[in-house]
């Protein structure tokens, strides 16, 4: 059985990705795991954010947990869900890292944006903090996503050998949903990338056992208007990318660019790291 964390805040962002999940999990299936990070003070604390005593952790612990039970008791009666819950000091990665690490966890599930509903600020910290180190995948569901039982996943390919291993942990993690997997190549020419396309196709083939493999050329001058097209043209569930250095995920989430931000908030957008 699968294990699926998912870090929560009880703002509607994390309650919609929590629910997600659980969808998620009846499928897979999966045993599910809530967490709560409860931030210790800074010594410089930013303006404008309200900083606990440390006396009263314990309390805000208690009653983070209480929330948690409350929270899940609706889903007890439920025979197809494992579910646990922890609440936990530190930030929402440093808590997810080491659950993480005790755990062998096989997907992070998460929404995309926070209690305060400072978009900018906690794009930049939650959850840019949780995919610039991420060490397995990690799904951002925005506020308004459903889960739709994931019949099209589409995953952005540059056509890197190191892909192949990316859609075969795809593959493995969603094969329960028997999902069409696009493989989608954003390039201006299609000439160019032809043989590499060829090769790459050919390595997918011969690694992975999924019937349902398909792959689409995408004519547009950049990766995002790419990533755009296949949101607004294919009827896709869940749009999958590696996260490496200086890419479309990094570019998406700096703040001078919430504007392209914007587009993905109709589909949950799934990071998986770059393993070479």
């Amino acid at each position: 059985m699968k294990k699926i964390l998912i870090p929560i805040d009880f703002s509607d962002y994390s309650l919609n990705a929590a629910q997600y999940a659980i969808a998620l999990a009846k499928v897979l299936p999966a045993s599910l795991h809530f967490c709560h990070a409860v931030l210790v003070p800074a010594t410089n604390p930013m303006s404008g954010l309200i900083v606990w005593p440390l006396e009263e952790y314990d309390d805000i612990i208690k009653e983070s947990d209480s929330k948690l039970e409350v929270f899940i008791a609706q889903f007890k009666n439920d025979a197809k869900l494992n579910i646990t819950y922890s609440t936990a000091l530190g930030t929402v990665k440093e808590v997810v890292d080491k659950i993480c690490d005790d755990e062998k966890t096989d997907l992070v599930i998460m929404g995309l944006a926070g209690a305060n509903k400072l978009t900018q600020f906690i794009i930049g910290s939650n959850s840019k903090a949780m995919i610039d180190n991420c060490k397995i995948p990690v799904l951002l569901v925005p506020k308004n996503a459903k889960f739709d039982h994931l019949k099209k996943i589409a995953f952005a390919t540059d056509l890197r050998e190191s892909d192949v291993n990316a859609v075969h942990q795809l593959a493995g993690l969603f094969y329960p949903f028997n999902s069409d997997i696009l493989l989608a190549h954003v390039a201006s020419t299609e000439d160019k990338d032809d043989k590499q396309a060829k090769h790459f196709l050919s390595c997918i083939t011969n690694k992975i056992n999924y019937a349902k493999i398909y792959y689409r050329h995408i004519n547009q001058q950049n990766t995002f208007e790419g990533i755009k097209w296949i949101t607004e043209n294919t009827q896709t569930s869940l749009i999958a990318m590696i996260h490496r250095n200086r890419s479309l995920i990094a570019d998406i989430f700096e703040t001078s660019h919430t504007k392209k931000l914007a587009q993905f908030t109709k589909l949950p957008l799934l990071v998986m790291p770059d393993r070479k």
